[in-house]
């Protein structure tokens, strides 16, 4: 099955992949798209997520970061 990459900044990223990993393009774009569905994945989805900013503990317990 053919696969055109129309994107000249696309096909040198793969280009660049698949030489730092002395791999074929196929291989190379098959393990980046795999890697990047695995991590999309991984993330909580919108609904899911708490909405809560992770603060620094001196921004939630004071300029000393005690209680």
């Amino acid at each position: 099955m053919a696969f055109h990459i129309k994107s000249p900044e696309t096909d040198g990223l793969a280009r660049r992949a698949a030489a730092l990993k002395k791999v074929g393009l196929t291989e190379a774009v098959h393990t980046a798209l795999t890697h990047e569905l695995e991590r999309e994945q991984g993330k909580p989805s919108l609904p899911g997520r708490s909405g809560r900013a992770v603060l620094p503990r001196s921004a939630r317990h004071g300029p000393s970061g005690q209680r």
